[in-house]
């Protein structure tokens, strides 16, 4: 029985064979901890106060930047700490134990009155002190600059959470470079095991991921498929899982406590002999062979193949085979004799990557053909481009940021197709009895194809995912039942579920600009969203099929005014808030226009045009638009004022933020109206707050235009949206 005394007299001798590391330790933490830190300090300093920080002292905005600065670097996502800590992990790890590759310091290691067990611990217990006495002193040193730079005591905070969450990072790294070292038996089987652990099964998902991309119809689930590799693998899970601090600590500690009993166990029933060769137990070559040249050899084929053409997928993949299959051989065996060792093992594998291959490339059991059994879904849930293309307005939210004392705005992106279609139930049995059949017979690839994804809730409660391409042009009949389903719209327009007593605020657009409802009247506004909000839930895809909308309405509840009023407050720019969330007026919302009209919004479809105003039209057709900017002479200029409002009334403006594809327009020509007077309309003059842009309507381009610039029927069909 060995006394504690012994265990750590064992480890202090064994911190001095490796004093290399402490100092490697001592020196990387310096420049990753204080050093980094005085960088932080000294940039901050020289910060200037933005010109919109009206209301805060400037030293009191540089202490607030060293404060996140020095955050971010000490917390879970400070990449170069986490660096450094992984390095030192890895080295750590393999000097340690890096004895076990050389068959005599094995024996006189092994030779010693001393059981594995504690051999094991005082190798694991001298490594983590060769390393976090050094951190843990460099970064008190840091905390202390921070503390009197800062003045907040919660820097203290900080380093503490920062040792935690470091700590169980580097305890993973380490456990798992452990168990390669001890499962392997030379630096060559120890490198590449610790990448085998590190991302082979980040590769195995991957490439599930790109067989499945295979079929057309696929499309990821509600959690990403690759989100998955984030959480397979010790290196990317520290890196790049996105997840909490506390659950990175316990899951971090959890699989290192796993590896470092499995590591225990499979060190003390090692063999000495096992020193040299590639692999300390034979048992582990095969699969690890087996897995290997599968992998390999079906990246190789889809890099074949998509890059060039099937002949090259399949020379690609013979090559990936062979090579794959000889270079593990070598490394097993340090013998170039011993290539074609396992010719049938390797036969075998190729045959089994054959066939997964086949499978997938040729839709063997119909994945892409598959219709389900109408008899047995619930409801479907379907988003498409073809419906409805102004999917960012309604589902992108604007967030602030208050990591210092002043807010700033960042897009948050509510999009994700599995997300609506999942939430989304159409129950009307017309449309579920004919989609599965519409969807499968319809999907093609061509110019005019738009994404259609559809989602099956099944009433065993599986949900069966599909995506397609559907010409957007004959999607007929079915299109519109699906358009004017109110199932669908409550699904797809959150305006159908804002509450009109949380309204506080309405804007509109103009030509060129965007206003501000002047009213007052909280009922007022609140009647005019009521009013609204009952027009759109009527509005049908035969009318947007007529129709173009001639004004947007963005309808401000009080958190999104709230967001506006913090940034208003400090003066920041509040323009972000004006490109989402508008919906669009149609001719035909005549209750809405009424309102509008009634609290002082002179709707009207025409423009009125001034005397002096001019027109340009910009040919995107000819080759000339790729010139330089003086040098274009298809430019059309139009001064009459009877042949502008001509113009203008078969176009229609895009300052109003919605299209309508449903109605489609043609962008092969571009109309620039200056919506003010100018006496000059050189393009070295630009005025773009007195210029508005339209383009014509498809089904309405006036035929002196088309013989001017020879449109044709395919090339506005090719060139319209």
């Amino acid at each position: 029985m060995i006394s504690k005394s012994l265990f750590f007299k064992l480890v202090k001798e064994d911190i001095k064979h490796r004093i290399w590391l402490f100092a490697i330790s001592m020196l990387s933490l310096f420049f990753a901890c204080p050093v980094a830190v005085a960088v932080f300090i000294s940039e901050s300093n020289n910060t200037a106060l933005p010109f919109y920080m009206k209301d805060i002292d400037l030293i009191t905005f540089q202490r607030a930047n060293i404060y996140k600065l020095f955050s971010c670097w000490y917390g879970i996502k400070g990449f170069y700490i986490i660096f450094v800590i992984t390095m030192l992990a890895i080295i750590a790890g393999v000097s340690g134990f890096a004895y076990l590759y050389n068959e005599r310091k094995t024996d006189f290691w092994h030779g010693m009155p001393i059981k594995r067990k504690r051999l094991f611990a005082v190798k694991i217990c001298s490594s983590v002190l060769i390393v976090w006495v050094p951190y843990i002193l460099m970064s008190i040193i840091a905390t202390a600059i921070a503390l009197v730079k800062t003045g907040r005591a919660s820097c203290i905070e900080v380093m503490l959470i920062g040792l935690l969450i470091h700590f169980s990072q580097f305890m993973l790294v380490y456990g798992t470079t452990v168990l390669v070292i001890i499962l392997t038996g030379n630096f060559v089987g120890g490198l590449c095991g610790l990448g085998m652990f590190s991302f082979f099964l980040p590769a195995v998902v991957e490439i599930g991921v790109l067989l499945f991309e295979e079929f057309h119809t696929f499309v990821e689930d509600g959690i990403k498929i690759r989100e998955i590799m984030y959480h397979v693998s010790p290196i990317m899970w520290v890196f790049y899982s996105d997840t909490t601090e506390l659950s990175k600590i316990v899951c971090s500690l959890f699989w290192t406590f796993i590896l470092l009993v499995a590591a225990e166990k499979l060190y003390e029933k090692r063999d000495s002999e096992a020193a040299g060769r590639a692999m300390a137990f034979r048992i582990t070559e095969s699969p690890i062979r087996i897995v290997s040249v599968l992998a390999v050899s079906i990246v190789a084929y889809f890099f074949g193949d998509r890059t060039f053409d099937t002949k090259w997928g399949i020379f690609a993949f013979i090559i990936g085979l062979l090579l794959s299959h000889c270079i593990i051989e070598i490394i097993y065996n340090s013998d170039f004799k011993k290539l074609f060792n396992h010719k049938l093992q390797m036969i075998i594998c190729g045959a089994v990557a054959c066939v997964i291959i086949v499978i997938f490339k040729l839709d063997i059991f119909g994945y892409d053909t598959y219709r389900p059994d109408v008899a047995k879904i619930d409801s479907v849930g379907i988003n498409s481009y073809i419906l409805e293309n102004n999917q960012d307005l309604y589902n992108t939210n604007l967030d602030i940021s208050e990591d210092l004392e002043y807010p700033s705005v960042y897009y948050r992106y509510d999009d994700n197709i599995a997300d609506i279609t999942d939430n989304m139930a159409i129950t009307d049995e017309t449309i579920i009895n004919s989609l599965p059949d519409y969807l499968v017979e319809n999907d093609c690839v061509g110019t005019h194809t738009k994404a259609f994804y559809v989602t099956y809730h099944m009433k065993s409660g599986r949900n069966i995912r599909r995506l397609y391409q559907i010409d957007e042009y004959s999607s007929g009949e079915l299109m519109t039942m699906i358009y004017n389903n109110q199932d669908y719209k409550e699904a797809t327009y959150p305006i159908l579920q804002m509450d009109e007593s949380e309204i506080v605020g309405i804007n509109y657009t103009t030509l060129t600009d965007i206003e501000h409802l002047k009213c007052d009247d909280k009922n007022k506004m609140r009647e005019l969203f009521e009013t609204y909000k009952e027009e759109f839930t009527d509005l049908t895809y035969e009318t947007r099929a007529k129709e173009n909308p001639t004004l947007c309405l963005q309808f401000k509840d009080k958190e999104f005014q709230k967001k506006i009023d913090i940034i208003r407050k400090r003066g920041g720019d509040v323009g972000s808030f004006n490109t989402i969330n508008y919906y669009p007026v149609y001719p035909s919302f005549t209750k809405t226009i009424a309102l509008l009209k009634e609290y002082g919004i002179d709707y009207n479809s025409k423009y009125e045009i001034a005397d002096n105003m001019q027109m340009k039209i910009i040919d995107y057709l000819s080759d000339s638009y790729d010139t330089d900017e003086a040098g274009r002479a298809d430019d059309y200029i139009v001064t009459d004022k009877k042949e502008i409002e001509e113009i203008l009334s078969n176009s229609i403006c895009t300052s109003f933020i919605y299209s309508n594809r449903i109605n489609p327009i043609f962008y092969g020509l571009e109309i620039q109206l200056y919506a003010s007077p100018a006496e000059d309309v050189e393009y070295s003059d630009y005025d773009y707050s007195r210029t508005a842009y339209f383009y014509f309507k498809t089904d309405s381009i006036p035929e002196y235009i088309k013989e001017k610039y020879s449109l044709t029927d395919d090339i506005i069909s090719n060139e319209s949206e």
